[in-house]
């Protein structure tokens, strides 16, 4: 995926991570996305945080809450047991109440409505 975009998404096959027996994979625009087993199904509503995105500074965000990752951590592409996941994913419902979702379309970009921004290296922002 060459544009940075922070979608609300329709998750769709789920498959066993073939290395790991609490892990997941799922795809989101072609690329390979794990997750922690049990926690999605098809047809789950997700927010998919591609790589270079950076979680809000506030730790009280349901997105920084919910990933157990410290506010301000960049999203990378990494290897998890053999297999890249690329981006992660958070449930729609820990981000969103409901009466939003149904105001919310997949595929609708929603990084500004959740404080996620985009990582700008140090040369990127001369």
């Amino acid at each position: 995926m060459s544009d940075w975009l922070v979608h609300l998404v329709r998750i769709g096959k789920v498959g066993k991570h073939p290395n790991a027996d609490a892990l997941d994979i799922t795809q989101v625009y072609g690329q390979s996305v794990i997750v922690k087993r049990g926690l999605y199904n098809q047809g789950d509503l997700a927010v998919f945080l591609p790589p270079e995105s950076v979680l809000p500074l506030d730790p009280t965000s349901p997105v920084v809450k919910d990933s157990g990752l410290e506010p301000g951590h960049c999203i990378e592409a990494k290897r998890l047991r053999g297999i890249f996941s690329n981006g992660m994913l958070v449930p729609a419902d820990v981000c969103f109440t409901r009466a939003e979702l149904n105001e919310i379309r997949v595929g609708e970009h929603v990084a500004e409505r959740l404080g996620i921004t985009k990582y700008e290296s140090p040369v990127d922002r001369l």
